[in-house]
């Protein structure tokens, strides 16, 4: 999920990916939004979001300590010895071999994995 500012003053300054949902649940004959319409919450409020992501990466954590291999190695985005495991919209990259195990990195999938890890 996306993460995404809105401002009650103006239209402009809806992000692109909001103003298309809107536009998107108005053509479906959904509740049309307004620049000064607070849009709906589809899970809670924000920070139970983050404490429940955050939850939920601090056990797959203890998960990867406790099975160590799990995951997968994903040569065509690093030669280094590290291991994946998704939660939610993020990856775990973790060296299986150390012990304990280290976490290198937790990144969001959007981000230039590639990139980041060369």
């Amino acid at each position: 999920m996306k993460s995404s500012t809105v401002s009650t003053r103006s239209s402009k300054r809806w992000s692109a990916p909001l103003r298309n949902e809107a536009v998107r649940s108005h053509q479906a004959g959904g509740t049309r939004f307004t620049p000064n319409q607070k849009l709906p919450r589809r899970e809670g409020r924000p920070a139970d979001i983050t404490r429940k992501v955050f939850q939920e990466i601090h056990s797959a954590f203890k998960l990867l300590g406790s099975n160590r291999g799990i995951g997968h190695a994903r040569k065509d985005l690093t030669d280094q010895p590290v291991k994946f495991w998704p939660v939610y919209s993020y990856l775990i990259i973790y060296d299986p071999d150390t012990n304990p195990i280290q976490i290198v990195r937790v990144l969001h999938g959007m981000r230039d994995v590639e990139e980041i890890l060369n």
